[in-house]
């Protein structure tokens, strides 16, 4: 899909569902920028962020690469998606980095149904994040969404 640019941002977050969802079953889009619409959380500062999305219709499937950093100022870590999970969907592995230091450990997130904020977390207990410093999360997950 081919998206207009306006002063070299992205289009608004409902001209892009608008132009997902228009188009016909079925079908799978190209992978979307979604880094500038998506709301994201727990950061005074955000140094990287990368958050691709590819829907397909067919299956009502979205599939999910990003990478988020920054300086932490909440104990909490979340980013919005373009589509509503339709049941919990949750999964290790995703990298973490957490108060400057690399975590040996996987993290963990998390999409409650019914909503499409993906929450992450630094290991898979669900741990909250430190409030200072350096954090990081990145991977790769699919999730079941509802048809609009």
């Amino acid at each position: 899909v081919q998206l207009p640019e306006s002063g070299g941002m992205l289009a608004s977050e409902a001209f892009v569902n608008s132009a997902i969802s228009a188009l016909p079953a079925p079908h799978s889009v190209d992978w979307v920028d979604y880094s500038l619409i998506s709301t994201i959380n727990g950061f005074s500062t955000i140094t990287t962020k990368s958050i691709w999305v590819m829907t397909n219709r067919t299956e009502n499937t979205l599939f999910v690469n990003f990478t988020i950093e920054g300086t932490s100022n909440a104990t909490l870590f979340n980013f919005s998606l373009p589509e509503t999970c339709t049941t919990l969907c949750e999964g290790m592995g995703i990298r973490v980095r957490n108060n400057n230091s690399v975590l040996a450990a996987a993290g963990l997130f998390s999409i409650s149904a019914g909503t499409r904020i993906v929450n992450l977390y630094q290991n898979g207990s669900g741990a909250a994040w430190t409030a200072t410093n350096a954090k990081r999360a990145s991977g790769q997950f699919h999730m079941r969404f509802t048809p609009a």
